[in-house]
């Protein structure tokens, strides 16, 4: 697969999330942690993440439409999703086995994807 589609592909998801995550952020906190995640305090946070992964999203696609470094994009969208992989494994202890499974497995695949891919764009 062409390495700029899988760049792509990634960044219009990192989009959808992030405008989930604004504009429904209780529902997505509790997508990730069950009920605490209603909470107001949750929702601010949940906001947050959502506009980090909205303007990661836009930038990447952005620099792939403009041919403006893409790569770069790429990376940090990559270090972005490794360091929700380990929150996600530090915060295991507090969160049901099934959300830590699917949330450090689809950030790890997220990270690796996109590492490889930005590596591999030229």
């Amino acid at each position: 697969m062409d390495q700029r589609h899988v760049v792509r592909l990634l960044a219009v998801a990192r989009v959808a999330i992030g405008v989930v995550a604004l504009t429904a952020p209780r529902r997505a906190g509790a997508l990730v942690l069950g009920a605490r995640g209603r909470d107001r305090g949750v929702a601010l946070l949940v906001r947050a993440f959502g506009v980090r992964d909205l303007v990661l999203g836009l930038g990447t696609l952005q620099a792939l439409e403009r041919d403006a470094d893409p790569a770069t994009w790429a990376k940090l969208s990559a270090a972005c999703d490794a360091a929700d992989a380990a929150a996600t494994l530090l915060a295991a202890p507090a969160l049901p086995a099934t959300r830590v499974v699917l949330g450090a497995g689809s950030a790890v695949t997220a990270a690796s994807l996109g590492a490889r891919a930005s590596t591999r764009l030229g």
